[in-house]
């Protein structure tokens, strides 16, 4: 392997160091997808690139690919939320799914998170997130 090869894929890693570190993918100008874990009283978040993955105390959520977040802090981005009951989910019990939007804004490691059923405007709830947290959860009995 030559020389400037090698260089080329070492700079290369050393980018792709950068951003995970960073936990921020550049996704366009002046726009930015936040990734990693955030966790708040109620709620648990996990965001990736690919989308991301809600646990309430009695509900769990999934965000399509695509939640983005302008250079003002804030972002919106759509998905399901679904309704839990206490006790085992039986074998091939389908739990209620709704449409939903997760709309809020970032500021350093804090976000302000608003869970919106779309297909009845109903605001399931905010949520105050600190970025590294771990969720504080109550299951449902």
């Amino acid at each position: 392997m030559s020389a400037g090869r090698i260089s080329r894929i070492l700079t290369s890693l050393a980018a792709v160091a950068v951003v995970a570190a960073c936990s921020v993918v550049i996704a366009g100008p002046g726009v930015f997808i936040i990734i990693g874990d955030w966790g708040g009283e109620h709620v648990q978040l996990e965001l990736e690139e690919a989308g991301g993955t809600l646990e309430y105390d009695c509900a769990h959520g999934m965000i399509d690919p695509g939640w983005k977040l302008s250079d003002s802090g804030e972002f919106s981005g759509t998905g399901e939320h679904v309704i839990e009951h206490g006790g085992p989910v039986r074998e091939g019990e389908i739990l209620p799914s709704r449409p939903a939007n997760y709309d809020g804004t970032v500021d350093g490691d804090r976000m302000s998170l608003t869970v919106t059923l779309s297909d009845s405007a109903q605001v399931i709830g905010t949520f105050q997130l600190q970025r590294g947290s771990v969720g504080q959860l109550m299951r449902c009995l």
